[in-house]
C-alpha cells in the first residue's frame, strides 16, 4: 500500500478451480445435518451442492465489523457494504468508519475502481487492471460478491482436484478437496456437507510456504441459504490479515442505494495508470 490509510481496503476472498471424485446420487438441499450419502459424494455432487441457490443472489447489503492487521495498520472499523451482480462482473460499494467518522469510501465496478480517502480528502481512481497497490488483488477479481458472502466453490472446466473424506484431526464428516497446479502451487478446500459451504481454503507455494488462507465460520440462515457471519483472511507474505463479522446481512433487497462516493469538489484526484 502507498500509505497507511490505503491499508483500510484489505478485504475479500478468492476463487478456486475444480476436480474429481466418486459417484453418488445428487445431494439434496442443505439441512444442517450431514447427508446419509456421506462420504460417497462425487466432485460433481459437491460442486453442485455448493452453488445451488446462489445464482438467485443478485444484490446484498450488510453492516459489518472489519478488523485489520497489516504492517501499516492495526485497527477495527465499521463497514457498510452493498453489492450487485452484473453480466460482466460485480459492483461493490464500501463505506468505512470509526467512532462515527467516515474514513474511506470505495467503489469497484467490473472495469474501474475509485477509492476516496476521506481522512486526506483524496480520490484515487483508474482502470481495474491498473489498480496495483491502490486496491488489494481480491477486489480486482470481479468476483467480490461471491467472495464476501463465502460462496467459494470449485469451477468447472479445470481438472486436477481430488476429493476425500476428512480425518478425525481435520474435523468430523468434512470433505477435503486438494489440487496441485503446473507450477507446484498446492490448493486445499475443506467443505462442510451439512451446510454445503466452504470452511477453509489454503494455497501454498511449491515449497510449502503459506500464501493465502480463507476461513468461514459462525454460519446462519439467510433467505434459506447457509452463509458465514465471520470471514477471516490471511496473506502471510504481506504480513496482512483481516476479519469480517457481519452484524446484519440482507439478500436481494428490492433496491439498493446509489453507489455514490460523494467526493467534494476540492478533493485531490490521482489517476492510476501503468
Amino acid at each position: 500500500m502507498p500509505h497507511s490509510t490505503r491499508s483500510l481496503f484489505f478485504v475479500a476472498l478468492l476463487a478456486l478451480a475444480t476436480g474429481a471424485g466418486c459417484a453418488s446420487s445428487p445431494p439434496r438441499e442443505a439441512t444442517g445435518e450431514v447427508p446419509e450419502a456421506y462420504p460417497n459424494h462425487s466432485f460433481d455432487d459437491i460442486r453442485q451442492a455448493l452453488v445451488r441457490g446462489t445464482d438467485t443472489l443478485q444484490r446484498f447489503t450488510a453492516e459489518a465489523r472489519l478488523s485489520l492487521d497489516t504492517p501499516e495498520f492495526d485497527r477495527s472499523l465499521s463497514a457498510g457494504l452493498r453489492a450487485r451482480r452484473g453480466a460482466t462482473g460485480d459492483s461493490l460499494h464500501l463505506s468505512l468508519s470509526q467512532m462515527g467518522i467516515t474514513a474511506a469510501r470505495i467503489l469497484v465496478t467490473p472495469d474501474s475502481f475509485f477509492v476516496y480517502n476521506a481522512l486526506e480528502n483524496e480520490l484515487t481512481y483508474g482502470a481495474l487492471s491498473d489498480a496495483g497497490g491502490a486496491l488489494p488483488a481480491p477486489l480486482r477479481t470481479g468476483r467480490a460478491f461471491e467472495n464476501l458472502l463465502g460462496l467459494t466453490a470449485p469451477r468447472t472446466g479445470r481438472g486436477g482436484w481430488q476429493v476425500r473424506p476428512s480425518t478425525a484431526e481435520e474435523g468430523n464428516k468434512r470433505y477435503v478437496l486438494t489440487s496441485t497446479g503446473a507450477d507446484g502451487t498446492q490448493r486445499r478446500l475443506v467443505v462442510d456437507p451439512s451446510r454445503w459451504r466452504a470452511l477453509r481454503y489454503t494455497e501454498r507455494s511449491a515449497d510449502g510456504t503459506l500464501l493465502d488462507e480463507r476461513a468461514f465460520s459462525q454460519f446462519g440462515r439467510f433467505s434459506g441459504l447457509f452463509l458465514p457471519r465471520r470471514v477471516k483472511l490471511r496473506q502471510p507474505p504481506q504480513s496482512s490479515s483481516a476479519s469480517i463479522y457481519y452484524r446484519t446481512l440482507a439478500l436481494n433487497p428490492p433496491r439498493l442505494p446509489p453507489f455514490e462516493l460523494n467526493v467534494p469538489d476540492g478533493a485531490k484526484r490521482t489517476l492510476v495508470s501503468r
